[in-house]
């Protein structure tokens, strides 16, 4: 059964007119309201994926708001990943705070990507990279894209993604390492594809909201931006929005 993205109440009925921004020029318009696209109250979903690292399945997060690459450090130490400098960081984060890593700095090979190459990943070791994330079952949103979209219809796709905290963060150091939009399915998600394949052997990811993803059915974003920073308390990941990385004297 198909189902539209539950919206924010148009604003034009029983309020005055709203604010309208030109974005190239900065005027304040007055528009019809036929203009106007509502924003959706369905949760949403980063782009995440579920990998192999070793022996170990580690969940990935691709994030443009940090400027390096964050691994958590015992995956690094039992995977036997190369060491390349064991000194500890600091990771100076917005406001003003700093964070001791205690670990040092990692690298390894991660592919293969399409045209059978491996990228190198350099990433500071942290004991904890973010807090944990549900995990989402794909299932609906699977059988929505491949409906929506014949091409899809035998291709792999993952089951599900989150279930717990990420591993790893890939940063936007190097932006041929996240994955790339192709197209928003009606519901409002958007599917994307990754360089590299999950554990089921798919590149697809998918990132934005979706009806599945609320909880019990009906929250709302309010309730679920709080909910994640409650579970964000713990980690550094609640105010490294933005993160630079400093070699301790």
């Amino acid at each position: 059964k198909k189902r539209k993205p539950m919206q924010i109440e148009n604003s034009l009925k029983g309020s005055k007119s709203p604010v309208v921004v030109d974005s190239c020029s900065g005027e304040i318009k007055k528009i019809s309201a036929e203009k106007i696209t509502n924003e959706t109250r369905e949760a949403s979903v980063f782009i995440m994926q579920v990998i192999k690292i070793g022996s170990e399945e580690a969940l990935v997060m691709f994030d443009s708001g940090a400027n390096i690459h964050l691994l958590q450090g015992d995956l690094g130490e039992s995977q036997n990943l190369e060491l390349l400098d064991p000194k500890p960081g600091t990771l100076v984060v917005v406001g003003g705070g700093a964070v001791e890593t205690q670990y040092g700095t990692y690298r390894f090979f991660l592919g293969p990507t399409p045209d059978g190459s491996y990228k190198e990943i350099i990433a500071q070791g942290i004991p904890q990279v973010t807090g944990p994330f549900h995990r989402c079952d794909l299932s609906i949103v699977n059988n929505e894209l491949r409906n929506y979209n014949e091409k899809f219809t035998s291709e792999v796709l993952p089951t599900s993604v989150g279930g717990g905290p990420a591993q790893l963060l890939l940063g936007i150091k190097d932006p041929s390492l996240h994955p790339i939009p192709l197209f928003m399915l009606p519901s409002g998600i958007g599917v994307y594809r990754s360089p590299f394949k999950d554990i089921h052997g798919s590149s697809i990811c998918y990132g934005g909201p979706h009806y599945t993803f609320n909880a019990n059915g009906n929250a709302s974003t309010m309730v679920m931006f709080a909910h994640m920073i409650a579970e964000y308390r713990s980690s550094v990941y609640d105010s490294s929005w933005f993160l630079t990385s400093l070699p301790n004297e």
